[in-house]
């Protein structure tokens, strides 16, 4: 809880508006590792949720904490598994930068399926250890220094590239309808999504800061 507590403020306001394209219109969302309640917000604020529930460690003032935006809001910690939620109720459940940070995000995953109603969207965006920055971090400078945010976060637990990250959710029962890197979150991401485009995606395992799936409940 320590290393949380010490974040700057900004690690917990930001938005993370590139998994907008993966939402539906009208649903209800659980959003699992919700920081500062920031997307569910701007969801609830702009109408393309009916419901916003968030699940984070931490109240934060002002933000998370009795947001009127938010319809509940739940400071716990979910490897405790004691989320006071219905089974079966929400339409997306949303892991954007957050199964990293637990012990085992396998168990999390099959835990939070019962959340879901049958066919509910689940969208998870996880760092790529792969990423080439990272990778000639560890491999060729032989660092592997954590730091205040990014892949090699100092609250980061696991580490995944882009096949243990499908190999993550499709174990857990989830049918996986995209598999997509992530650039947006990038330094010079308009000239790393330009490199991608033109090499057809060939280095996107090492370009990609983060992939974001997108997978079904059966």
């Amino acid at each position: 809880m320590n290393f949380y507590s010490e974040k700057a403020n900004e690690y917990y306001a930001q938005a993370r508006k590139d998994i907008l394209p993966y939402i539906p219109k009208g649903v209800s969302m659980l959003d699992i590792g919700c920081s500062g309640g920031n997307i569910l917000c701007y969801l609830k604020e702009n109408n393309l949720i009916n419901e916003a529930v968030g699940v984070d460690l931490m109240e934060i003032a002002g933000s998370n904490q009795k947001n009127p935006l938010i319809d509940k809001f739940i400071a716990a910690n979910i490897e405790d598994k004691e989320l006071d939620l219905p089974r079966g109720h929400f339409d997306i459940l949303l892991c954007a930068d957050v199964l990293e940070h637990l012990a085992d995000p396998w168990d999390i995953l099959d835990y939070l399926k019962g959340f879901g109603k049958t066919a509910a969207c689940i969208i998870i965006s996880i760092p790529n250890i792969r990423e080439y920055r990272a990778f000639y971090k560890i491999f060729f400078k032989g660092d592997f220094k954590y730091q205040p945010s990014g892949i090699l976060d100092k609250t980061h637990l696991r580490f995944f590239c882009k096949k243990n990250i499908v190999e993550l959710v499709s174990g857990a029962g989830f049918i996986i309808e995209k598999t997509e890197p992530s650039f947006k979150t990038c330094p010079l991401q308009k000239k790393r999504n330009l490199f991608s485009k033109l090499t057809l995606g060939i280095f996107d395992q090492f370009l990609a800061q983060q992939y974001i799936v997108s997978a079904r409940k059966p």
